[in-house]
């Protein structure tokens, strides 16, 4: 970043301090208030009405923010003044110019929206140079006042965070936000029509499936037509998403065919919806999808006010994108569509929308993909995060993502410094170096985060027990130290944390940071337990921290009432308690660990993430250790979740030295997520104890979901 003060280098510019290195370094030392009198706002000679306009803006918002007002004037070049022109160009060949001329500096973009986002970052610029000018409510500013002219990174930037969904912020920042800028924006073209017009819907093998939509029907041309019309007008210019629903249903109807459509590929179909809207509504951009049925480019190229939006759900994410299959197939996917359209927007994910509290370091990774996604033609991103949800260091990454969408090349390191500095003066050196540790480590593992993941994972892939729990307790003393918005911002973050701190606790059992201690074959809670439940209670005031997750089972007071349920069972014994199970069947890739069914800890009915081993690809078998002859019972736990795919198995065998001894059918049960099946066992005279859980393989997308084989003497 720039580093030394804007009126130190607008006064050597000027030509009035000595060439030699002794006179440069004494005149930064100089109080920048014995500098310049005050600041000069004006237009140059022959200016527009717009430019006047923004003159008196950049008048009122620096005059806001100065102590003595009357060192900032709206007037032409004053002497010992910090002179500042503005200028919309829209003929200009970037997107924003700062130039000094040895008068006064010009700042100049191509938008009004580019201007006023100059304008703030020139007042921030300033009040971080000049004490008298106090711009506590904007962000540190990024821009470089040597680089002359530029243009952003990308045309389109949105990160999709709380803080973002904010006009104010959007204004300020010049960011985007689906609420404002699209008409129509991802799946909701179905919420806008009419639903009682059958007319509407796809057809498949003469039926009509109602799940989806037929793009070549005039009747959703013009339900769409008269929705811009009634809604929007011919301008000012919006964006509208045209994409089917979220399933692989094509319309078949004969119209369909003709165009091209086949029962995997709707993109002839949806662009010939796309086209037919774009020359309709010039002004209006267009969007068509990549995704599912759509994946495929047209054919032809579309018309000149449309794009597409490609999801890189496909490609790893916290990473650098690596040689292999998922990269190259995207790169191709880039320049087909690149070669039919004119705007190639990206729909990128940045958190786990499992689990917005455990900390998710997405930037350097994002970073390092931003880069290349620019190289190859990219000129929109739209970043899902959590939206209105609150999510662990969302406030950080809003910044930081804002800031690389229109210079990638910016510090990451730099950013997240100055922002906690800023934001966090009592706790910002603390905040600081935890946030880029977990930055640091990930990269150094180099394993991909998963925008779906489970705790496990984390720790594998960034999240160090030890150093977390340090932070977690040294936070837990600071935030009382904070004042005002720092002090909200810590007891959200410490709240948060609270979940991450009881996720750890569980997945460690009765290990050092474990929710419990081991006596025998039974689990005895600590007492930390209950103030950690207290704390993250807390964020039940905070209705953005109402649940911890995408899912709306996902709620925090569900999560919190099922560890109230654990604590008020946790007392029982199991003979396998820690005891290693000897696999014998094709586990999953993201369950090799089967150590949850023996950690004497039951799983979590709404969350399938928490204590469960999942099983897709073959039945569940299991050798057990020798302390099964002691057995007089075995109860085991599964999730019963048919919304999420999750069956009870069809059956339960137990074999004893190779042959069959029991067994279970579970008998049908409704509206009950986790279920145990218990019965009574004989094992003393078996050597070799072996249990076969067998998968309902009505469908083969159908899981099975194991939390705990418990025996009891």
């Amino acid at each position: 970043m720039f580093r030394f003060s804007i009126v130190t280098l607008y006064f050597l510019l000027l030509g009035t301090c000595q060439s030699n290195a002794e006179s440069t370094a004494a005149a930064l030392e100089v109080p920048i208030s014995l500098r310049a009198k005050g600041y000069a706002i004006s237009t140059q000679p022959h200016a527009s009405a717009i430019d006047e306009k923004w003159a008196q803006y950049f008048y009122d918002h620096l005059k806001n923010r100065v102590t003595d007002r009357q060192r900032v004037l709206l007037a032409s070049s004053q002497k010992d003044y910090l002179n500042l022109k503005v200028k919309v160009d829209t003929a200009l060949s970037t997107d924003y110019c700062l130039k000094n001329d040895g008068q006064q500096w010009l700042l100049t973009a191509r938008t009004e929206r580019g201007l006023q986002w100059l304008i703030y970052q020139m007042i921030k610029r300033i009040s971080e140079d000049d004490p008298s000018v106090e711009a506590p409510d904007l962000n540190p500013s990024i821009i470089n006042l040597g680089k002359g002219c530029a243009s952003f990174a990308f045309a389109y930037r949105e990160p999709h965070f709380l803080p973002n969904l904010n006009q104010e912020y959007n204004q300020i920042y010049n960011t985007h936000n689906v609420e404002i800028d699209w008409g129509l924006w991802g799946h909701n073209l179905s919420k806008v029509i009419d639903k009682n017009n059958k007319a509407l819907y796809a057809t498949v093998e003469g039926k009509r499936n109602e799940s989806q939509l037929d793009f070549a029907s005039d009747a959703l041309y013009q339900e769409v037509e008269h929705y811009i019309i009634d809604n929007f007008g011919a301008e000012p210019p919006m964006k509208f998403v045209i994409m089917p629903n979220d399933n692989p249903i094509v319309s078949d109807t004969p119209k369909n065919k003709s165009l091209g459509s086949t029962p995997t590929n709707a993109t002839p179909s949806v662009s010939y919806l796309v086209n037919k809207l774009a020359k309709h509504f010039p002004k209006h951009t267009f969007y068509t999808s990549s995704y599912i049925t759509t994946r495929t480019p047209p054919t032809e190229r579309l018309a000149d006010n449309t794009g597409v939006i490609i999801s890189t759900i496909d490609l790893p994410k916290g990473i650098a994108l690596p040689s292999g299959k998922a990269t190259e197939t995207f790169y191709h996917t880039l320049s087909q569509w690149k070669a039919k359209t004119n705007d190639l927007y990206l729909w990128d994910y940045a958190c786990d929308f499992d689990d917005y509290f455990t900390p998710y370091p997405i930037l350097k990774g994002f970073q390092k993909q931003l880069k290349v996604f620019k190289e190859k033609g990219v000129n929109g991103v739209f970043v899902n995060g959590s939206g209105y949800d609150y999510s662990t260091f969302a406030d950080v990454q809003t910044f930081v993502i804002t800031s690389l969408l229109i210079d990638e090349t910016l510090s990451v390191d730099e950013l997240v410094t100055r922002f906690f500095r800023q934001y966090y003066p009592v706790s910002g050196a603390l905040v600081t170096a935890y946030y880029l540790s977990l930055e640091n480590a990930q990269q150094q593992q180099s394993k991909p985060l998963q925008p779906y993941g489970n705790f496990a994972y984390a720790q594998e892939a960034y999240l160090d027990p030890a150093q977390f729990v340090s932070f977690y307790d040294k936070l837990s003393t600071l935030r009382f130290e904070a004042q005002g918005e720092e002090r909200k911002a810590l007891e959200k973050l410490y709240a948060a944390l609270s979940f991450t701190r009881l996720q750890l606790a569980y997945r460690q059992g009765y290990s050092s940071y474990g929710f419990a201690q081991r006596i025998a074959n039974t689990l005895q809670p600590r007492p930390e337990v209950q103030q950690w439940l207290a704390a993250l209670a807390t964020s039940e005031k905070y209705k953005e921290m109402a649940r911890y997750q995408e899912e709306e089972k996902g709620s925090v007071k569900g999560y919190i009432e099922q560890w109230n349920s654990l604590l008020a069972r946790a007392n029982f014994q199991n003979l396998l308690l820690g005891k290693p199970l000897q696999v014998q069947c094709t586990l999953d890739e993201d369950y090799q660990d089967l150590s949850p069914l023996t950690d004497g800890v039951e799983g979590f009915p709404l969350d399938y993430h928490i204590g469960w081993v999942i099983s897709s690809i073959d039945e569940l078998k299991v050798q057990l250790p020798p302390e099964a002859k002691k057995a007089k019972k075995i109860a085991l736990t599964f999730l019963q979740d048919e919304k999420s795919r999750f069956y009870m198995p069809t059956k339960i065998e137990i074999y004893k030295n190779s042959k069959l001894y029991k067994t279970i059918l579970p008998p049908p049960q409704a509206g009950v997520l986790a279920r145990t099946l218990t019965t009574d066992i004989d094992l003393s005279d078996s050597d070799v104890t072996q249990v076969r859980i067998y998968r309902n393989r009505t469908n083969q997308r159908n899981l099975l979901a194991t939390s705990e084989i418990r025996l009891i003497p």
